[in-house]
């Protein structure tokens, strides 16, 4: 269906995969991550572009703001 769609020239086309949203969480009622000193360090320890890189396998892009996935997710 999409190759006869583009196929009219005033017509472009742009495929996306699935919108898929994958989070991590933890605990922050348990050690170590009580400490919002543990969690910031966490934060800064963790490349979010190289777990983008190897979890969407080159397409994924990572989101660094809560509230904008919880958005993508409800779409």
């Amino acid at each position: 269906m999409v190759e006869k769609i583009s196929a009219f020239p005033e017509v472009k086309v742009k495929s996306f995969g699935p919108c898929e949203v994958q989070t991590l969480f933890f605990n922050m009622t348990r050690k170590p991550f009580d400490d919002v000193r543990v969690r910031k360090a966490f934060s800064y320890a963790v490349s979010r572009d190289e777990v983008a890189a190897f979890m969407g396998k080159g397409i994924a892009v990572p989101i660094y703001a809560a509230a904008l996935a919880l958005r993508l997710r409800a779409l």
